[in-house]
């Protein structure tokens, strides 16, 4: 006795292949077009930190240079202590 499993046969039209890749497409677009809005606020709220951070870290940098070669007063040091 031989039992054969079903296997349905692959589509043979090219219209369902066409079909099948047109709601890909337009699947993708919509999904563009709904998170492309989050992403860009998301976005926009990270560049924004980011602009921050590097603003203090470059402002503490200055500030540690300058104080260093004006009074030789290391602020890394003062800031942070001494890792001994």
């Amino acid at each position: 006795m031989v039992v054969q499993a079903y296997r349905p046969a692959p589509p043979s039209s090219y219209w369902v292949l066409a079909l099948k890749l047109l709601i890909l497409v337009l699947g993708i677009y919509l999904s563009v077009m709904v998170l492309g809005r989050v992403f860009a606020w998301l976005l926009g709220f990270v560049f924004v930190i980011a602009k921050f951070l590097i603003f203090v870290a470059l402002a503490f940098g200055t500030l540690h240079v300058l104080l260093l070669l004006l009074f030789r007063l290391n602020l890394f040091h003062l800031v942070f202590g001494n890792r001994r």
